[in-house]
This record gives C-alpha cells, structure tokens and sequence, in this order.
C-alpha cells in the first residue's frame, strides 16, 4: 500500500485510535442531548451543492416563498453536538485534527467516518441535527428579519 507523503510530513494522521474508534461505534445510543429540544425542521426540503459522490454533507439551503410574496432563506450546518460533549475524548480528538482533509482521490475525516458520513452529515431521508438558521428577504433582496 502506497503512502501520502505530504500528509506524513504535514503530520496529519489518518487512521483513529481503537478506543476513538470504538466510542464512535456506540455515540448514537449516548446521545449528548435530546431531538425534543430542538425545532423540527424535517418539514423543509433541503439542497446541498455536493456532487453524488460526497460522503459527508455538512450544510444545506432550504427556501420557502411567504405569503407576502418575501423569501426565507434556511442556513442548516450539520450539529455534532448531540454526540459530542466538550472535553470528551471525541472533541478532543476531533480538535487535534482541525478539519476534514480533502485529497483529489480521498478524504480523512475530523471525526470516525461511521459518524462523519453518518449521525453527524445530513443524509438525504434521515433525520439528522443541525444548526440552522434563516434570512427573510423582501422583493429587493434586503434583510427584512433573521432568526437564528
């Protein structure tokens, strides 16, 4: 098996430690927080501009047309938070590695890709959980409200 170069001298590391491995296997059954405090936004039908090929969706647009005839613009970032908690050995290997890397031929994840490309990506016909938020817009498209 041929080996990256640049990432050894960048220092990025591409495989997870077992016990990395081995929590992310079961973080859906401990999840951090609860879908009953978040707003159900499944409702929307959201658009991302990755190609069929992309594995871990991050974000999305939803657009709705209001009544008064004004656009409301949807913003929704997937959330890892319900399956990571501040310290835990998840966030603190996912800091160590800053960002997902992106090669022309392959991709090393942030986080286990059981998670990245599952729980924690916004899967066409999943319920997933994100951070979302909205631009309303007026005919002229200035900002006439924002919800965040």
């Amino acid at each position: 098996e041929h080996e990256n170069l640049a990432l050894r001298k960048s220092n990025v590391a591409v495989d997870f430690p077992l016990p990395i491995v081995d929590i992310a296997r079961y973080a859906e059954e401990f999840m951090v927080d609860s879908v009953r405090d978040r707003r159900d936004l499944r409702h929307h039908t959201v658009y991302t501009i990755d190609d069929a090929s992309t594995i871990e969706i991050d974000d999305g647009l939803s657009v709705e047309i209001l009544p008064d005839s004004s656009t409301r613009v949807w913003v929704h970032i997937a959330d890892p938070s319900r399956w990571v908690a501040v310290a835990d050995d998840l966030d603190m290997e996912a800091r160590s590695r800053s960002t997902t890397v992106y090669l022309p031929t392959a991709m090393i994840p942030m986080f286990p890709p059981s998670l990245a490309t599952g729980a924690m990506s916004l899967v066409q016909g999943k319920d997933c959980c994100a951070l979302s938020f909205c631009v309303e817009l007026r005919d002229d498209g200035s900002i006439k409200s924002y919800e965040l």
